[in-house]
Order: structure tokens, then C-alpha cells, then sequence
């Protein structure tokens, strides 16, 4: 009777220990005997990050009499064979799960079938676990605030019904160009939303003039908040129809020298402030063309200049945008009270010409009368003859009004009899010099005093070191 039953345990040993099933890096090991008929083997884990583990543990001939769970883990399905565990938040490294406890009667092994495991985030079980965006159970409020509802409004993908996007798209991507022939006067747009449950909810067409235009998409997310991309197409003048040289005057990489924006550069705002370097004496702009991606530097507006305009050029020499720049200058003097001048500056660039061939012109504004207004600048250029101021003896004679030739010719008379005097004698006073005179005294006398007294230390020292 005691052979029989040794022979049992063996066999079932032999049967159950090569039966070691594992799926990716989750492994089911071999059982350890516990009693005559109880054995136990663990559920571990080799460098995998988890938070459930579910699956059919097939046990013929034996029962599960016990499931412990390890640290943080819990078994949501007691002794069942179909077991389900889960964690309140990642587990990561090298760990045990759960040990199994199994009794058996007969010679026995054990499978495991549909086994699933993995990281649940923003996901809820069939047993009203909320599993939050890091994995951790969370409240239904808090997954619904943070899970339930997408706030992802981006696209997944976005094509043009003519032309071609520049740049290509990319996701993250919000402003691009394109340029279409004169003939398109309306285009379509195939946007795709990443999530499913976002939706476009304007631009999806777009009206096309001749020139510039700006099509907007609006992508609306399922939690009500929005997204923008932004399309600036070219639409050919009926003048140029030559597919060689485009209409898109659109630029990117766009940068501003000797001064900073106040604000963001967009291309379809045109108008900014720009505040001037403390010590720079222009500002100038380089940007690289979206129709042939070469960088061009524009001219130099002047440091002083209240204004300053940059107009672009497409290669046709047609389309053309024009930006306008406040530039505010912490060098610059108050304007005159009551001026209407206001000064201003024009720089451009062509992008059917090399970067070196802007232009830069200047322009008085707010004055209608440009006879009158030129007359005005001639006579501020005048110096009026109004007074001089004649010194004598180092004093200062104020309001000596030089009215007439001979007054004139007097102090010319005298300027040549000072040359002959010494220059810098000229302008001093007889009380000067003996001021000067005293004060050299004095360093004079001071000097020979330090020298007998220095010359009386040395010889004093050299005496205590030769004792």
C-alpha cells in the first residue's frame, strides 16, 4: 500500500515538472512539493512593467486550494481557475506575482491557456476598475475628468485637393503653404482626426482669390477645446501662368536682427512691434522662402526710424506681402511736440533675385504739402547766425551779438594774434597760475621729504641686520 502511493507522487512529479509554461517574459515554474499530495508554484516576472494578468489555469486530477498574492498585487477571482489579477499602479523590475497551492488525488500537470497581461491606462474592468492615465486606480469622477473624456484635437493626417503642403505635414505641425494654379478657385481639405471622437468643425473648403489666402481647419477635440492649422495658398495671377516661377510669397525661419518682437511671428498677422537693441544702429530681416527654401537677408532700417516696412516678393514679381514694424527705440530722443512727421523706412526682397539685392528707401509721412515739407528740412539744416561769445582773460562775456562785417573782421584780427600766444596759456587767468604754482611747491617739498626719509629708514634696517 505504501509502494502504491509512492509511486503516485512520483509519477505526478514526472509529469508536472517538464510542464513549465511561460508567454513573453512571464513564467509559471516548476511546482515544489509542500506535503504527500499538496504542491506550490509561482507566477513570476522578468523586466516587464504590469498592472494585470489574467488567464485559465487547467488542473486535472488536483485542485486550487490557495492563491497568495504577492506585495501590492490582488486576486480579484479567489481559488478559480480562471484567475484575474490585478495592481494599483505599475510594477517594474524583476518580481512574484501570486503562488498557486494545488492539492492533488491523482497523477496530474497543469496548463495555462489565454494568458493576457499588460498596462492598463485609461481603461476600465468588467470589475469597475478605473485604471488612470499612469496605470493607478482612480476614482469613476477622476477617470472621467482625466480618461473619459479625449481633449485630443490633432490630426492624424492632412492633404490638399491642389498643390502641395509645405512642409510636409506633420502632427505637431500648425502653419504651411501651398500654391495652386489661377484656374483653382476653391480647394478641399482631407483632414483626419487622430481620435475618433474628434471632429473638423470648419475649413474643410476653402474660397480662393487671386493671390494670398488663409484657410483655416479647425479641429474640435470630444472635450470641447480646439486646434488650428493654418494653410496659406497662393492662387496664380491670369498674368503669370508660367509653372516656372511661383506666386507663394511665404516665408519661414523667420528672424529679427538687432531688435526683438514683442510678440509670436505669424505669417498671416501684419502688423508688430519691435523693440530696438540698446546698442544697435539697424534692424534687418532674414527668412527662408517656402516656394524654393533659399534664406534671404531684406535691407536695413535704420535704428531711428519709427517705422519700418518689409514687402516680399514672390519669383513671379507679382504677389507680394508687406509687413509693417513699430520699432521702439530706448535710444531715441521725445519727437518734437506737435510734429505730424512721422518717420518710416521701405525694405524688400525678391525672391526671383539673389539675397544681396533688397532695397532700402526712406519716407517722411502725414505731410501733404512735400514742397513746403522740403523747405522745412533745408531751413532746419541752416545754422542761424544769432550769437557768439567772445572770451577775454578766462571770463566768459555772454550775448555779444556780431552784427556787422567790421565786428566780424575785429575777431578774426584777434584770433590771429592768440595764435601766436601759447595754446594752453590762452585761457589762463593771472590767478590761475599762481594757484598751479603753489600746488607744484608743494610737491615739490613734499617729494624731498619722503626721499631723506626713506633713505634714513634703509640705512636704519641695515644696521639692525647686521647686529
Amino acid at each position: 500500500m505504501k509502494k502504491g502511493i509512492y509511486l503516485l507522487l512520483v509519477s505526478f512529479m514526472f509529469v508536472l515538472l517538464p510542464k513549465l509554461v511561460y508567454a513573453g517574459d512571464i513564467y509559471f515554474n516548476n511546482p515544489v512539493k509542500k506535503t504527500n499530495n499538496v504542491f506550490t508554484f509561482t507566477v513570476t516576472v522578468n523586466d516587464l512593467n504590469l498592472n494585470y494578468v489574467t488567464g485559465d489555469l487547467k488542473t486535472p486530477n488536483a485542485t486550487i486550494t490557495n492563491v497568495t498574492m504577492s506585495n501590492g498585487w490582488i486576486n480579484k477571482t479567489g481559488n478559480s481557475n480562471h484567475f484575474y489579477f490585478y495592481h494599483d499602479g505599475k510594477s517594474s523590475g524583476n518580481y512574484t506575482i501570486a503562488t498557486f497551492e494545488v492539492t492533488i488525488t491523482d497523477n496530474s500537470k497543469y496548463e495555462v491557456e489565454n494568458l493576457k497581461y499588460g498596462l492598463n491606462t485609461c481603461t476600465t474592468d468588467i470589475y469597475q476598475n478605473y485604471f488612470g492615465e499612469d496605470g493607478t486606480l482612480v476614482s469613476k469622477e477622476v477617470y472621467d475628468k482625466t480618461c473619459g473624456i479625449s481633449k485630443d484635437a490633432t490630426l492624424k493626417s492632412l492633404s490638399i485637393s491642389s498643390g502641395t503642403l509645405s512642409p510636409k505635414f506633420d502632427s505637431s505641425l500648425e502653419i504651411y503653404s501651398a500654391t495652386v494654379e489661377n484656374n483653382v478657385s476653391s480647394i478641399t481639405f482631407n483632414a483626419t482626426p487622430n481620435h475618433s471622437k474628434a471632429n473638423i468643425v470648419s475649413g474643410a473648403t476653402c474660397a480662393l482669390k487671386e493671390g494670398l489666402n488663409t484657410c483655416k481647419i479647425v479641429v474640435k477635440a470630444e472635450a470641447g477645446n480646439t486646434k488650428t492649422y493654418t494653410v496659406t495658398v497662393t492662387r496664380k495671377n491670369k498674368q503669370n501662368q508660367n509653372p516656372m516661377l511661383s506666386s507663394d510669397a511665404t516665408f519661414y525661419n523667420f528672424v529679427v536682427h538687432g531688435g526683438t518682437l514683442t510678440t509670436t511671428f505669424q505669417p498671416n498677422v501684419k502688423e508688430y512691434t519691435i523693440h530696438v537693441d540698446k546698442n544697435a544702429g539697424s534692424v534687418y530681416f532674414t527668412f527662408t522662402m517656402n516656394s524654393n527654401h533659399t534664406t534671404y537677408t531684406s535691407g536695413k532700417c535704420s535704428a531711428s526710424t519709427e517705422v519700418c516696412r518689409l514687402t516680399v516678393t514672390a519669383e513671379d514679381s507679382v504677389s507680394k506681402i508687406t509687413y509693417t514694424f513699430h520699432l521702439v527705440n530706448p535710444n531715441a530722443t521725445s519727437p518734437t511736440t506737435g510734429s505730424n512727421n512721422q518717420s518710416s523706412s521701405e525694405v524688400s526682397v525678391n525672391a526671383n533675385t539673389s539675397s544681396s539685392s533688397s532695397h532700402t528707401s526712406t519716407s517722411n509721412s502725414s505731410n501733404t504739402n512735400k514742397g513746403n515739407a522740403s523747405t522745412e528740412e533745408k531751413k532746419e539744416e541752416t545754422i542761424p547766425m544769432e550769437t557768439f561769445t567772445i572770451e577775454e582773460e578766462g571770463t566768459l562775456e555772454e550775448n555779444n551779438v556780431v552784427e556787422t562785417n567790421e565786428e566780424t573782421i575785429e575777431v578774426q584780427e584777434e584770433s590771429e594774434e592768440e595764435k601766436a600766444k601759447i595754446p594752453f596759456l590762452k585761457h589762463i587767468s593771472k590767478n590761475n597760475l599762481i594757484q598751479i604754482g603753489i600746488v607744484l611747491c608743494l610737491f615739490i617739498g613734499i617729494g624731498i621729504c619722503s626721499y631723506f626719509v626713506i633713505k634714513s629708514h634703509r640705512k636704519k634696517n641695515k644696521q639692525i641686520f647686521k647686529k
